[in-house]
């Protein structure tokens, strides 16, 4: 006798040994609530809804046009201009 031969000859008689028990809890109301109390399903997880911002700085659409208004632009110290 070797265990490939075993397994299946023990997994069909533990089988019929528990059908009638499987079938008595199957027809039983009160077994399945009990069962329910005792091991409820698991919550539901909330899915997270991410906070993507925006693409645009401090979170303001860009103005109209796609242009950059001169009062957002940063001043330098030396008084110079971007080119």
């Amino acid at each position: 006798m070797t265990p490939q031969l075993i397994k299946p000859a023990v997994a069909r008689d533990l089988s019929a040994l528990l059908a009638p028990i499987q079938e008595a809890f199957q027809a039983s109301k009160e077994w399945q609530e009990i069962a329910d109390k005792a091991y409820p399903p698991p919550p539901k997880k909330e899915k997270k809804v991410k906070n993507k911002g925006t693409r645009y700085p401090a979170g303001a659409p860009p103005a109209a046009g796609g242009a950059v208004k001169d009062a957002e632009l940063p001043i330098r110290p030396n008084g110079e201009t971007p080119n």
